[in-house]
């Protein structure tokens, strides 16, 4: 099986302007990445924009990019929103960077937890873990530890087509230190609810989007902590 995870890096200022925002497309790269299996992701947008290069939403090319990392707050509200909110980008996943912003590397921070939770079917192996990746069945955890023992849909490219109108349960479960402040959903890039939760470690909703018309969209469930958020990638509904 050939496949791997693949990304088009460079955070070096004087390589950035010629490799690729400016006399490269990317398009290339994506698509030959595509034809051999690899999801091709976007590692360190907010990191990247602080090193001098144009932002990762001014290249139209890198909608179609598979994933973006998630290395913080930022990355989520300035670039992860505004790529949900294009058609071409709207199915884009999320998954956590492990060595960016002010914590490094998880031995310097034991503390901090910066994972990717896949959903894998029919036993965990290597071609059901790919699987999961290239369907985008995943969320990402950044800050406090925080999981789902429960979510209803799941993330991921399949659309769960339905009359009624869209609803979304879950149930996350963090550790003893963790301080939930708020849960957001978002629907084709907009806020659609929130609340807070006060600082809670755990949290419990069941949501149901009776404001949408019966077509085809997708949601991303927010969760934010006193360090960090928990990330859906998006979860996706279309009528019947």
């Amino acid at each position: 099986m050939d496949a791997c995870h693949t990304l088009i890096p460079s955070l070096d200022k004087s390589i950035i302007p010629q490799f690729l925002f400016k006399t490269l497309k990317a398009s290339p790269y994506i698509q030959a990445a595509h034809a051999r299996r690899c999801s091709v992701t976007i590692c360190h947008p907010v990191v990247t924009e602080r090193c001098g290069a144009p932002s990762v939403l001014n290249s139209p090319d890198l909608e179609n990019m598979d994933y973006l990392g998630l290395e913080e707050r930022d990355a989520f509200r300035r670039h992860y929103v505004a790529f949900l909110k294009r058609p071409l980008s709207a199915k884009m996943g999320a998954y956590s960077e492990v060595d960016s912003s002010a914590y490094r590397h998880p031995r310097e921070h034991p503390g901090i937890n910066r994972a990717t939770y896949f959903y894998v079917e029919n036993g965990f192996n290597p071609e059901n873990l790919l699987h999961a990746w290239e369907k985008r069945r995943t969320y990402a955890v950044f800050g406090d530890f925080l999981h789902f023992t429960r979510l209803s849909p799941v993330p991921g490219l399949d659309a769960v087509r339905q009359a009624n109108p869209p609803a979304i349960d879950f149930e996350a479960q963090g550790a003893d230190n963790t301080e939930i402040k708020k849960v957001e959903i978002y629907r084709n890039g907009e806020l659609a609810f929130d609340q807070a939760v006060c600082g809670k470690n755990s949290c419990s909703f069941s949501w149901k989007d009776d404001k949408m018309a019966a077509t085809e969209r997708h949601y991303v469930v927010c969760i934010e902590t006193k360090k960090g958020m928990l990330v859906t990638s998006p979860i996706h509904f279309a009528a019947p």
